[in-house]
């Protein structure tokens, strides 16, 4: 009461005050709030009082009983005929803590939304951009306020929008609250993004959509290496099924994981199933023991020619250039190579190797100087006899830099030299 200023209060309102009800007067009730605020607190009750203004404030108070600091509500009226003054408080502190972490909670977001290292946007149930982030404005080549003018549908890839549109529609019907695919973008440019798109939504009280939170991770690279890689392998593949030669992979213990076509060809099988399903040991070497003895002793090792046994028990000659796969212990995990038939080769080299005993038995037999040369003058071979004739070993002959000063006199070393010549390059008459 204005006149007596008596002051009538509830036990609510003590008890906010931290005293008892007939402990409260209106000098008392003056200390409550915090020094900063009665200035603005005589000003509201001095607007309502003489112009009508309504009185509506917010301010703090001490409690008188604990000490703690507390947010007060407070609205009054003002009966004029009466002058009562008639009011309310109400405690808002643990109000004004909640606005105070959601406001920081949305400087947090915003912050996070707006200097993201990946793009991020919101967006409406009809899929159209309400808000984008500078990093997706950089992925897609757009601005902003040009992305804001269209629908995530409009950037995105032919390939992929149907995929896309059905999870959409999956969390437009409640039947999940969120997604992640990969998919394809255009760029403003027409280039071609790859993202690892995630989709969350937000929920009105009814359970429908309000709106859609989206982050956009580049993985452009990462795909296109994807893409090069089964491009390579493809190649790769399609190198290794058209090859002559033999290609296998095998375990240390002794099974085909891998063979191509001629591979299986050259030893005879009828697919490479049945191939693969031989024990190398026992189907493949002479003797069990022979792929321990004619395995390679070092990695990356080029192995020589060894004879191996076809799906009949014909036998083929197999050259084989092979490694080892080893795993991070250093232990073989595979036997890997090429394997290339050389039957013929060895068999050719056999005759002309017989041929060249033949010939040198014979020849070691005849009165005159019988040798080989190759067609730079060096010497390869030569009989008994001509050792007996000059005196010189072969061994000598073969560690000499030039034979013609050894076997002629000075003046004839041209001569000879140029017969030689003649010889070895198909001239008629010498």
């Amino acid at each position: 009461h204005l006149d007596t200023i008596m002051v009538v209060a509830s036990e609510g309102a003590a008890k906010l005050y931290g005293m008892e009800v007939n402990q409260l007067g209106y000098e008392i009730i003056k200390q409550f709030p915090l020094p900063e605020y009665r200035s603005m607190m005589d000003m509201a009750l001095k607007k309502l009082i003489e112009e009508g203004i309504p009185y509506d404030i917010e301010f703090k108070i001490r409690k008188a009983d604990t000490g703690e600091t507390r947010d007060i509500h407070s609205i009054a009226t003002y009966d004029k005929e009466k002058r009562i003054v008639f009011g309310s408080i109400q405690d808002i502190t643990v109000q004004k803590l909640l606005e105070t972490e959601l406001r920081n909670s949305r400087q947090e977001f915003k912050h996070y939304f707006d200097a993201g290292a990946v793009g991020m946007s919101v967006s409406t149930p009809d899929k159209k951009w309400i808000e984008v982030n500078q990093r997706l404005c950089q992925m897609l080549g757009y601005t902003r306020e040009e992305l804001l003018e269209l629908s995530w549908t409009n950037v995105s890839h032919p390939g992929d929008l149907d995929e896309n549109l059905d999870m959409f529609q999956q969390v437009v019907d409640g039947k999940i609250d969120g997604y992640e695919i990969d998919k394809r973008f255009i760029c403003k440019n027409g280039e071609v993004l790859y993202v690892t798109l995630t989709v969350e939504c937000e929920r009105n009280h009814d359970g429908s959509v309000n709106h859609f939170l989206a982050s956009y991770v580049d993985i452009t690279k990462r795909k296109l290496a994807e893409i090069a890689l089964v491009e390579s392998e493809a190649m790769y593949r399609t190198l290794i099924e058209k090859m002559p030669d033999g290609v296998y992979k095998s375990t240390h213990d002794g099974k085909f994981v891998e063979v191509n076509p001629a591979m299986v060809k050259m030893f005879g099988y009828n697919s490479r199933e049945e191939m693969i399903a031989i024990d190398i040991r026992q189907d493949l070497y002479l003797t069990p023991t022979d792929r321990d003895t004619l395995v390679m002793d070092e990695t990356f090792r080029e192995l020589g020619i060894f004879r191996l046994k076809k799906k009949d028990g014909t036998v083929l000659w197999a050259e084989d250039h092979g490694w080892y796969t080893l795993d991070e212990d250093g232990n073989i995990l595979f036997h890997e190579g090429v394997i290339r038939d050389v039957s013929e080769r060895v068999q050719s080299e056999m005759v002309l190797r017989e041929s060249e005993e033949k010939f040198k038995a014979i020849a070691n037999y005849a009165a005159s100087w019988e040798a080989w040369f190759s067609n730079q003058g060096k010497l390869i071979w030569m009989n008994s006899f001509a050792e007996q004739l000059t005196g010189y070993t072969m061994r000598e002959y073969m560690e000499a830099e030039r034979l013609l000063p050894i076997l002629c006199l000075e003046e004839d070393i041209e001569s000879v030299r140029k017969k030689f010549e003649n010889a070895v390059f198909g001239v008629s008459g010498d």
